[in-house]
């Protein structure tokens, strides 16, 4: 534990050179911008990042990740309501020669209207698309390859929805594997609004699907299900030093509706508490974490109740307090430098675990003409 504490009192002694910009490590994708019209940009996407994760316990094996991911890209607005996007994506982890991970990126944004946009080839998936951790895990991010399928995007004074088909593995008539999705589905709803505050009511979901018709696999078809409603109270500050603060009580299902069960369980559920601070010197946020029977695909493995070290060992009844620590620092426009601090105790195996990293994110368009 003692390098993560020395980390974080480094960074406090010199608290006052930064400034805090929320969700910008996992914000890539640009604002659609009407005004860019005929248009044509060259844009750069790219993170590099140092992640520590020293896990302790039967459940997740600790490991470090080290790399950087860059996204180049050619970005055209043929008018006010649509933007077409074309590049590359490169993920490449220091220490190997070789790239872990190289696509094709190509993206198509139209606006409908003002509020309702729809979204084909690579998804915005900025902020992780706002899921929890027992849903998602937020590495997947950094290592990952770039979501891709359908997405519709809606966001008004009262309701802010995400709703997306992530199409990870293609199928052809007879290829020897199956296909692979994932439906998603995250939306807030503002019950009360009051001057600085606010109540809301967030709903997650998310299907993973593996399974097919025309493939050849032996594999059986598996489904999972996992879907979270809470309801939120946030407060915004008027504090030069404190920005916000919130508080959003979750409840969380878990549903496997295969066929054939591989899982150790095949219904569980979770209750998660969050709160957290925003100040000028960082967030630092507090979770509580109870649950049985929890398994998620796509979710933190710390947080679930079969273990990813030991093939077969489960546990019925997870119990986790955890407090973070993240900060970000405008280095200049476009480019930002992060750090963040996990700890987390598990309350029945009585051991902490504790993740810490460094990251570096630039984001920035250059114009290059105007088509007449």
């Amino acid at each position: 534990m003692k390098p993560a504490i020395y980390i974080f009192i480094f960074l406090l002694s010199f608290t006052e050179l930064f400034s805090q910009n929320s969700a910008t490590l996992y914000q890539n994708y640009s604002e659609f911008a009407p005004l860019n019209s005929r248009k044509l940009y060259f844009r750069l996407e790219n993170i590099d990042f140092l992640k520590n994760n020293e896990y302790t316990g039967d459940m997740v094996k600790g490991y470090t990740l080290i790399g950087s991911w860059m996204r180049p890209k050619l970005v055209y607005y043929p008018s006010e309501k649509l933007r077409i996007e074309s590049g590359g994506h490169f993920l490449k982890y220091q220490g190997r020669e070789e790239f872990d991970h190289v696509s094709f990126w190509f993206n198509t944004h139209y606006r409908l209207f003002n509020e309702l946009s729809v979204v084909f080839g690579n998804l915005n998936n900025n902020a992780n698309h706002h899921l929890i951790r027992p849903l998602f895990e937020p590495e997947q991010y950094l290592t990952e390859k770039p979501e891709a399928g359908i997405q519709f995007l809606f966001n008004n004074r009262w309701l802010s929805s995400d709703l997306w088909l992530n199409w990870e593995q293609f199928i052809l008539s007879e290829d020897p594997f199956q296909e692979h999705f994932t439906f998603g589905w995250s939306s807030d709803f503002q019950l009360w609004s009051r001057g600085l505050s606010r109540i809301g009511i967030p709903l997650q979901l998310i299907i993973s699907h593996k399974g097919g018709q025309i493939d050849t696999s032996e594999e059986p078809v598996q489904t999972i299900r996992n879907n979270a409603l809470g309801i939120s109270f946030s407060r915004d500050l008027t504090s030069p030093v404190l920005k916000q603060w919130s508080i959003t009580a979750w409840y969380t299902s878990f549903k496997d509706a295969s066929g054939t069960k591989k899982f150790a369980y095949d219904k569980g559920n979770g209750l998660l508490l969050e709160a957290y601070i925003d100040s000028r010197y960082g967030r630092v946020t507090g979770n509580y974490w109870n649950a049985h029977q929890y398994i998620a695909p796509k979710g933190m493995e710390l947080f679930q109740s079969v273990s990813t070290k030991i093939p077969g060992h489960s546990v019925t009844d997870r119990e986790i307090i955890s407090l973070n620590y993240d900060i970000n620092k405008q280095v200049m426009r476009g480019a930002n430098f992060g750090f963040s601090l996990e700890t987390h105790y598990d309350l029945r195996a009585e051991n902490l675990s504790y993740v810490w990293g460094f990251f570096f994110t630039f984001n920035e368009s250059f114009f290059i003409y105007l088509l007449p």
